[in-house]
């Protein structure tokens, strides 16, 4: 019976060291097992930023299980998949005549899982205006997938931002709450917003609704503008749109964006509305600021899977 029982007991040190060994190697290779460390974008923060695009996925669950259907795994799984966040970051350099750029992934788990199929999808050939730094996200750091590269910033541009604002040294940031689904914020203290603009025009990447000298005196005044958007519902939007325009900016100037806004609101409900979603809301100005709620519903169809 001794015998027996050591037996039984060096058998089960065995099933024990298997399995121990077993997790080990799964989640060293496909990292499943345990969760991954939060990252947040902000470590990729410079103060050359300018542009910050930044989604928060987990809170997305409602909308990416009803996309799914009837095979969206239970929330319990999908709660445990789902990137942390996801980001997108642009520091426009008028005097090194480039705009860099960041892409940035904060999986939750299954990093080794996501990076090779984020780079099969060929991110630096399907956005080749940018050049790259690799043709392949970097994962040197646990609980991050990023991908740097930059844009040049043509002659023109860089006299006509040159000319209305100068070279400006921002002491700071613009405030991001870092709370919602999605929220975006650009910095036009400097001109980054027409720099950003008039790079793409000029690379034929956008068409503008006015000629970029009309454009370039229509967003002067702005100094931030910052978009956030929420569920409100399992497939419905609340969005917000926040324009601050410069102290010395006159009434007439404010007005000015605010119908540039219109124009831009008009344009996406119909683009919403092609889709079979509905884009609806108003916009109001408070002295320097421009303040837009609006509702985005269906919002699936525009996201479609």
């Amino acid at each position: 019976m001794k015998k027996i029982g050591k037996f039984a007991l060096i058998a089960l040190v065995i099933v024990v060291l298997a399995v121990g060994i077993s997790v080990y190697v799964a989640n060293s290779r496909y990292e499943f097992l345990f969760a991954g460390p939060r990252v947040s974008h902000e470590t990729r923060l410079t103060q050359g930023v300018r542009v910050r695009a930044v989604a928060k996925p987990p809170l997305a669950r409602p909308l990416v299980s009803k996309m799914l259907g009837a095979g969206a795994p239970s929330p319990w799984i999908l709660d445990r998949v789902i990137p942390y966040e996801a980001a997108l970051l642009a520091s426009p350099d008028i005097v090194g005549g480039r705009m860099d750029v960041v892409l940035f992934l904060n999986p939750q788990r299954l990093a080794p899982v996501i990076a090779p199929a984020i780079d099969a999808y060929a991110i630096p050939k399907k956005i080749g205006y940018v050049t790259w730094a690799s043709d392949m996200f970097d994962v040197s750091t646990r609980g991050v997938l990023s991908l740097d590269g930059f844009m040049s910033i043509d002659a023109a541009t860089i006299d006509a931002v040159k000319a209305e604002w100068g070279l400006v040294t921002l002491p700071s940031l613009p405030p991001f709450e870092g709370t919602h689904l999605g929220e975006v914020s650009i910095d036009n203290r400097d001109g980054s917003l027409y720099t950003l603009l008039s790079t793409f025009a000029n690379q034929q990447l956008l068409t503008l609704p006015m000629p970029l000298d009309s454009l370039r005196k229509t967003i002067a005044p702005v100094a931030t503008m910052s978009l956030t958007a929420d569920l409100a519902g399992d497939d419905e939007l609340a969005i917000k749109l926040l324009i601050e325009c410069q102290p010395t900016a006159e009434p007439g100037q404010v007005t000015g964006v605010s119908f540039a806004i219109a124009g831009i609101f008009g344009e996406l409900q119909k683009y919403a509305a092609q889709k079979g979603a509905n884009l609806s809301g108003e916009k109001r100005t408070e002295g320097q600021t421009i303040i837009g709620n609006y509702t985005l519903t269906n919002v699936s169809a525009l996201v479609a899977l």
